[in-house]
């Protein structure tokens, strides 16, 4: 059951991601309140779930899994400047738009692998995962439609991309046998989940609304406490 339930989520996460481009808000004002709200969730599920669920691999990989945290939030940036910096023109705007479906790809196969491990937990445990992931995929600036036009237009890169978390569940009952591999996978995700939270949910200097932020936290904090004590 935990299994049909990641391949129905990762499809509907796969058909959000491909029609990214069509998702919009008709007004600012409601954008800004939503991602504020997302923000300060996607914030609580970091430090009160992800993280603590990452402890248990601590135990077997001891600190140097936090190598594996700050390469997945170093990734993309390092990439991204890298490429701005050394290339130019069109070459620059090609090269910046590979290495988003590189980033793309992988982020979202690995999310495929941890989101049949959360639902094997629950599915309230796996929803909790979803739908940060689900709402970065359908309104984050940072989306199919940025891909290069070269790549989002070829066919089999189209497909490819879309169906990254779909292939991700496929690949989970071989990689969940492997705690090692699969808590420097999580370790990845956590990283790369913190940078696209800077990077792409909190609002900037005056944008957003903080007590949208606030709830946001006060609604995943509440949510959180009660796979706890449940």
């Amino acid at each position: 059951m935990p299994a049909l339930i990641a391949i129905f989520f990762s499809l509907f996460l796969g058909a959000i991601h491909f029609w990214n481009e069509k998702i919009f808000f008709k007004r600012e004002t409601i954008k800004a309140k939503t991602m504020s709200f997302v923000a300060g969730a996607s914030v609580a599920y970091v430090f009160l779930y992800l993280l603590p669920d990452l402890y248990k691999g601590v135990a077997s990989i001891n600190q140097w899994i936090f190598i594996f945290i700050l390469l997945g939030f170093s990734l993309i940036h390092v990439l991204e400047k890298y490429f701005y910096q050394h290339t130019a023109g069109e070459e620059r705007l090609f090269r910046f738009k590979e290495i988003h479906f590189f980033i793309f790809f992988l982020y979202y196969f690995i999310i495929g692998i941890i989101l049949v491990d959360f639902l094997k937990l629950s599915i309230f445990n796996g929803l909790l995962l979803f739908m940060p992931v689900l709402f970065y995929a359908a309104v984050s600036r940072v989306s199919f439609v940025e891909v290069h036009v070269h790549i989002r237009e070829q066919k089999f890169f189209r497909i490819l991309l879309t169906l990254a978390t779909f292939l991700g569940v496929l690949s989970a009952s071989v990689i969940l046998e492997n705690a090692f591999l699969y808590h420097i996978l999580l370790a990845f995700v956590i990283g790369a989940f913190f940078y696209i939270v800077i990077m792409d949910f909190i609002p900037r200097e005056a944008k957003g609304r903080s007590e949208y932020f606030l709830l946001g936290i006060s609604v995943y904090t509440i949510l959180i406490i009660l796979t706890w004590i449940v």
